[in-house]
């Protein structure tokens, strides 16, 4: 969509694709409202939108430039003279009505020009999370030392990570504790025996599960289980009866509003968040501020993976704060354990150590390209593009595809379920030849080739991607599962629920290729990357550090060596401020 009435900078940004006609719409508007005639204000104002829209929480004017370039897939290069400088841009907005009017619709920090709610936003969510550094008070229900170090005795023996058990330890006497780690590294073991620790120190501890997705949380609470069987049976039937939800269902989300806030906090002692680097920053605010006085949190995930979709990077900002607890030291050394903040990082990786994708994970976490090379061979693998490499991802597609398929037609649920989870094509783009759609007709094309079936409406052995919450159908956001013919009828088939009839999925896509996005929180036994082109502002360490730590056991990506060396070396731009505040 074109802005018609874009002239001057506006009109070549949005011809250089720069810019999209919402950002210009909005940034024209709020001028008008505010009284701001200058063309270099509003031209921040649309910037401001782009990068919102783009999944930062602000625009950063000291890398303006780097930072909308970097999320502008198909723009026009422009000439050097047409960016604004950061002393320019500065200046510019320092007196902008945009910016001092009453009310005002930017808010200026330091360089971080914000929309002033996502300012509001984030410093609600600095406040609350400072706020949440104190250790655990002696309101009814918390635990005392003598029972923690007996729970902790209990559930660790002499059999565990010290880091695991200063996780559990913290959980149980600080109000905020953050456990992070790879793919691998043992946080649902270690969160297994949190919980296990929390609820024999105190046994009517309220506890609350959740997780960004419907499948996460399914996830979540599968692995949870698995974790906590080697457990004594007492506390493994407490955590198995846990009942894991999305963050969304969590606060009773209706109509855009939670039922659950300040006003009516949640009824539960402590939350626990599984992958919380899929939070977004306006959901986080929701979820600390319908914390009850006396509750406490627990975050768990990778900072190293991809960012949210939407506005914020709040676990990756989280990890960067100094995050001391006053006054934690003495209880700390009672237990022996050694003085902490509220984080913890699980080293190692339990699933894939020592295999080749560990060793590519590691390299990319640490930007090291040359060390990425090192890591390709049998269990990583680089097919740059040419037909004897198109031939061996169309095999290695077709050597899950077909079983899916067949089970599918057979009405054999289990097999086509697992079939489902032995390989996933991912992509970063959603359109052009390296997107989603291209790769879902192509997957389609090598099956025809092979096996009769026709992919113009559901068929016996889709895979399936279910893209909205639907609590009523039991489906959410990001669930996968497959069509089965059940006596002549199509039915949909996802993990842990019952059958029902393709008729009454509404919004599901064909899920042979998705994007990265959409695959955090899952795990494969074999990956193929569709790497874009070198040019992609897509193409970055936490996008491929995140595809390559959804596979199992093998990693095959299809695209140049240029590409992936370039994800291997580039990261990510986002603005935040949340980071950069007053420490916490």
């Amino acid at each position: 969509m074109i802005a018609q009435l874009a002239t001057g900078a506006l009109a070549l940004f949005q011809e250089h694709r720069y810019l999209d006609a919402s950002d210009i719409h909005l940034a024209t508007k709020l001028a008008w409202l505010a009284g701001e005639k200058r063309e270099l204000p509003i031209l921040l104002a649309a910037f401001t939108s782009k990068a919102l829209q783009s999944g930062s929480a602000c625009l950063d004017l000291g890398i303006l430039r780097e930072q909308i370039e970097a999320v502008s897939e198909d723009a026009v290069p422009l000439a050097d003279e047409a960016w604004p400088t950061a002393e320019e841009a500065l200046a510019a907005v320092e007196d902008s009505p945009l910016v001092v009017s009453q009310p005002h619709p930017l808010h200026l920090e330091g360089r971080l020009l914000y929309f002033e709610r996502y300012w509001l936003v984030e410093r609600e969510v600095h406040d609350r999370l400072k706020a949440l550094l104190q250790p655990r008070g002696c309101e009814p229900g918390g635990a005392n030392l003598d029972s923690i170090a007996a729970a902790l005795a209990e559930i660790f023996g002499t059999d565990y990570e010290p880091q695991q058990r200063q996780a559990a330890a913290l959980a149980a006497l600080s109000r905020l504790t953050v456990v992070t780690g790879g793919p691998g590294s043992g946080k649902t073991y270690t969160i297994a025996r949190v919980l296990a620790t929390l609820l024999a120190a105190e046994p009517e501890l309220r506890v609350a599960l959740a997780a960004p997705t419907g499948k996460a949380a399914a996830r979540v609470k599968e692995s949870l289980v698995a974790a906590a069987s080697s457990l004594p049976a007492r506390h493994f039937e407490r955590i198995e009866s846990l009942e894991a939800k999305t963050i969304h269902r969590l606060l009773g989300s209706k109509f855009g509003r939670f039922d659950n806030n300040a006003s009516h906090p949640l009824p539960y002692d402590m939350v626990v968040i599984d992958e919380a680097s899929m939070v977004a920053l306006p959901l986080m605010a929701a979820l600390l501020e319908a914390l009850p006085p006396n509750g406490s949190l627990v975050l768990v995930g990778d900072p190293d993976q991809l960012t949210p979709v939407e506005a914020g990077a709040v676990l990756a900002d989280i990890v960067e704060l100094p995050l001391e607890i006053p006054g934690l030291e003495p209880a700390l050394e009672k237990l022996s354990l050694e003085p902490s903040g509220a984080l913890v990082h699980l080293p190692g990786n339990h699933r894939s150590g020592g295999t080749r994708i560990d060793e590519a994970a590691r390299a990319v976490q640490l930007f090291d390209a040359a060390g990425l090379e090192a890591a390709l061979g049998d269990d990583v693998i680089l097919l740059e593009p040419g037909a004897d490499a198109l031939a061996e991802l169309q095999a290695r597609v077709l050597e899950s595809a077909l079983p899916m398929l067949q089970a599918g037609e057979a009405g054999d649920v289990d097999a086509a379920l697992a079939a489902l989870k032995r390989h996933q094509l991912l992509c970063a783009h959603r359109e052009g030849p390296a997107g989603v759609a291209w790769w879902v007709r192509q997957v389609h094309t090598w099956i025809a080739s092979v096996h009769r079936f026709n992919p113009s409406g559901f068929y016996p052995g889709e895979p399936l991607l279910y893209t909205v919450n639907s609590p009523d159908l039991g489906l959410f956001n990001g669930d996968t599962g497959v069509v089965v013919d059940m006596g002549g009828e199509l039915m949909a088939c996802f993990p842990g629920r019952e059958p029902l009839s393709v008729h009454l999925l509404s919004e599901v896509v064909n899920a042979f290729a998705m994007t990265v996005h959409k695959a955090q929180g899952s795990q494969f036994s074999g990956v193929t990357l569709i790497l874009p082109p070198a040019g992609s502002p897509l193409l970055t360490h936490e996008l491929l550090y995140t595809a390559l730590t959804r596979a199992e056991s093998s990693v095959v990506m299809y695209g140049e060596r240029e590409s992936l060396l370039k994800a291997a070396t580039t990261k990510a731009v986002r603005a935040s401020g949340l980071g950069a505040k007053p420490k916490v």
